[in-house]
């Protein structure tokens, strides 16, 4: 709770977005699910807090739980393939679509499990398609501590190094905010050819 009351400033007096992570999983995501309401659909806050949408301004927000099922039947995936349709059709007042979950799909750092098992082997093949398909501009990811931006990708591969005009998703891991574990700062050497910028500096 020490946190939370550092943030309680903060948190009670602007637009407060969290998304649910691996830490949040103790006791069947109780603490996580008690403490915050997230914007959705269903008003069912065991499902809202894990998986939801919201516009602000011009940009389309989806969250979703990198810590819960992904297969191809699961509530979460339908969940996804119809609010980013839906996001798909609004493009001419909401324009942008930004999609936001813990654990990054791509990643050059020497975790393994992270950047060469859970990221492409079980949460890319999940949902990869459905940001391709929807033309997702970007999704941010934490979970590593340190930062990451792709060039647009999709399935590994770069079509232009360039951001204008990009179909596919631009990739960011934005995990260096701060933590008590330090910084994820040992690289994959030679960098990927995906990869655009990288730094294990705070802030």
């Amino acid at each position: 709770d020490s946190y939370f009351e550092e943030m309680e400033e903060v948190a009670s007096s602007g637009y407060y977005q969290v998304c649910v992570g691996n830490h949040e999983h103790y006791y069947n995501f109780s603490g996580y699910l008690n403490r915050f309401a997230m914007p959705g659909e269903t008003g069912d806050l065991s499902v809202d807090n894990l998986w939801g949408s919201y516009d602000y301004g011009g940009v389309h927000f989806t969250h979703f739980s990198t810590e819960h099922s992904l297969r191809p039947d699961s509530d979460q995936i339908a969940f996804l393939e119809k609010d980013l349709a839906k996001a798909a059709e609004n493009r001419a007042s909401v324009p942008w679509v930004v999609v936001y979950g813990h654990k990054p799909m791509y990643c050059s750092t020497n975790d393994y499990y992270d950047c060469k098992i859970g990221g492409p082997l079980h949460i890319a093949p999940a949902v990869e398609h459905l940001f391709q398909k929807y033309e997702v501009d970007l999704f941010l990811a934490g979970h590593l501590h340190n930062y990451e931006r792709s060039f647009p990708v999709y399935n590994g591969t770069v079509v232009a190094k360039s951001y204008a005009p990009a179909r596919d998703t631009v990739h960011m891991v934005i995990g260096m905010a701060g933590d008590d574990e330090g910084l994820t700062d040992s690289w994959e050497s030679p960098q990927p050819s995906w990869s655009a910028v990288r730094n294990a500096g705070l802030g």
